[in-house]
């Protein structure tokens, strides 16, 4: 397996990202690499970090929309392997977002794993994701570990919140709220 080597630098107020994490013959070690995300956030900064996270564990196929309308468009057009969703409980649209999505007419897409960043802390909130159709949440703040292991185990184990014999938020059954990972510093 190839050396995993992250840079950070600063150009012009933006950061540049190398990643080096390939395996000698220039292929990704990482199961990750091959799947195609579509990021909706309508923050520049939340759409460049998650990028960036994702650039840096060698993800590359990531489409970005500022809109759920755009978001749609594209995953009407093209083919993706989840939805990672920048979402606040309080902002409705979101949470119709995921509504269309999961009663969408074309099965792949309804199916479509969805995984919302969010700020929910309160079990009501997290209930109205849950009840909407998404398949993990990651509490911010979170750090690059922490998503990536969030977005592994939504590969692993697809199904959503809701019902009984699927994951929740920590990925343990019997453990219903848990921090996917904390910055240092800030308490859970």
């Amino acid at each position: 397996m190839g050396q995993k080597e992250l840079r950070i630098g600063w150009r012009s107020s933006a950061v540049d990202i190398s990643c080096s994490n390939r395996q000698k013959d220039g292929k990704s070690a990482d199961p990750l690499s091959r799947k195609r995300f579509c990021l909706v956030a309508g923050r520049a900064y939340a759409r460049s970090t998650v990028r960036q996270i994702f650039q840096s564990h060698g993800v590359w196929s990531v489409t970005e929309a500022r809109s759920y309308k755009g978001a749609i468009r594209w995953l009407e057009e093209r083919s993706h392997d989840a939805i990672v969703l920048d979402a606040e409980v309080e902002d409705k649209a979101a949470v119709q977002f995921i509504r269309t999505i999961r009663g969408h007419e074309c099965d792949t897409l309804s199916q479509l794993p969805v995984i919302a960043l969010t700020n929910a802390v309160e079990m009501d909130d997290i209930a109205v994701f849950r009840d909407a159709g998404i398949n993990a949440i990651v509490l911010k703040p979170f750090s690059a570990e922490g998503l990536m292991h969030r977005v592994r185990k939504v590969f692993e184990r697809p199904a959503g919140l809701g019902n009984a014999g699927t994951q929740s938020i920590s990925g343990h059954p019997d453990q219903p709220v848990e921090r996917v990972a904390v910055n240092p510093g800030v308490k859970a």
